[in-house]
């Protein structure tokens, strides 16, 4: 049986990813409001909250954007390895799933937001959101850039639906606000909608594998099927318990792959806000097992 993952005790990540989803982000979570997952970075010390995601739900009118949401979410959510789901009274509104380790994928049918914190308490903060125009490459697909300071950089893909921006990239000699939303959401006639988001490689070496086509179920499936084989390979002694796969996941969600000054595998330690880089695992027997 999946153990159920809660985001508010333990980041939603994929073994090899520097992406999460989780409510706390920063030294002790001070990046952070508590209320809503965001999309965290963890190409910085303790993790950097790129965005809080939420579900729209209702028909009141929304104000500008302004920063993280201050109110409690209007959504629930929980996760098992391989899907996210933010619920809004039982019924899911949106899921989540990794396609690959620097690929979230989304889809839903109420809309979701993604909101920037404009004054986000780390050095140098700034960000850009921009659509990129549409090219005969791209499938009809939508396609939004976003880039920060401190570096990361994500691509949003909307394959089905539509994307809206607010406030996007709008020059501001002195960067008074980095205030920024992305929303996407069904299209007329349409029950759902679907997007990816994606790390965009910013560390030399750190080459991106080769990616098939393949639908959201079956990137939740193929994620289940790696977290089962690698909670067996950590848990020899017998069939893994529900204990033990929460265990493994401990392990599963703060590894990350060679990146920079990483030359090989390590577990993040912040990723579970703290502020150790732990030795590689190693292989006993044919199985993986990780250093003390």
């Amino acid at each position: 049986m999946d153990p159920l993952i809660d985001p508010r005790i333990i980041p939603w990540s994929h073994r090899g990813s520097y992406l999460c989803l989780a409510t706390r982000s920063g030294q002790n979570g001070r990046l952070t409001t508590g209320h809503d997952v965001c999309l965290v970075s963890h190409r910085h010390p303790a993790g950097l909250p790129l965005f809080a995601v939420r579900p729209i739900v209702g028909r009141a009118p929304r104000s500008a954007p302004s920063g993280f949401p201050t109110t409690p979410s209007p959504a629930q959510y929980d996760a098992t390895p391989s899907v996210l789901q933010w619920r809004v009274d039982g019924r899911t509104v949106a899921e989540a799933t990794f396609e690959d380790v620097r690929t979230i994928r989304f889809r839903g049918s109420a809309p979701l937001s993604f909101d920037t914190q404009g004054s986000l308490e780390v050095d140098q903060w700034r960000c850009w959101l921009w659509r990129v125009p549409p090219t005969a490459e791209k499938d009809g697909a939508q396609v939004v850039e976003f880039t920060a300071t401190p570096n990361s950089n994500l691509r949003f893909v909307v394959t089905r639906g539509v994307v809206s921006l607010e406030n996007d990239a709008p020059y501001d000699f002195n960067f008074k606000d980095d205030n920024r939303r992305l929303t996407v959401k069904a299209g007329k006639g349409e029950e759902g909608w679907e997007m990816s988001v994606m790390e965009r490689d910013s560390e030399p070496g750190d080459v991106r594998g080769e990616t098939r086509p393949r639908s959201f179920d079956q990137c939740a499936q193929d994620v289940h099927a790696a977290f089962e084989a690698y909670a067996r390979g950590m848990c020899p002694w017998s069939t893994p318990t529900k204990a033990d796969r929460l265990a493994a996941y401990v392990m599963w969600t703060s590894t990350v792959r060679p990146a920079g000054f990483l030359a090989s595998e390590a577990v993040l330690m912040s990723k579970l806000w703290m502020n150790k880089v732990g030795r590689k695992a190693r292989l006993k027997n044919g199985r993986e097992s990780a250093d003390a």
